[in-house]
């Protein structure tokens, strides 16, 4: 092997660590998120069991709150399986 693919056997192998990195720090920002939005939506639900049983309450908001964070919720998902799916067909190739 002469120097020249050493130099881009060593390139190749500074890229994949880049990249897992990247895709390390993007998954743990998104356990973050997902963890404040889960937080979010147990006080909301905790919101809406004690307002249920009072018909002077408008419980409009805090439903709609509820899907809100909720839709959040399975959009961060999604995402966190776009990252998971491109990063094994990134080690596929």
């Amino acid at each position: 092997m002469n120097q020249l693919d050493e130099q881009r056997i060593r390139e190749i192998v500074r890229e994949e660590l880049n990249r897992k990195e990247t895709i390390e720090k993007i998954t743990s920002s998104i356990d973050r998120i997902e963890n404040i939005l889960n937080v979010c939506l147990e006080s909301l639900e905790e919101q809406v069991a004690k307002h249920s049983s009072n018909p002077d309450f408008n419980m409009t908001v805090l439903t709609t709150r509820v899907a809100e964070v909720t839709a959040q919720l399975l959009q961060l998902q999604a995402f966190r399986y776009m990252v998971i799916n491109r990063q094994k067909g990134a080690a596929i190739e």
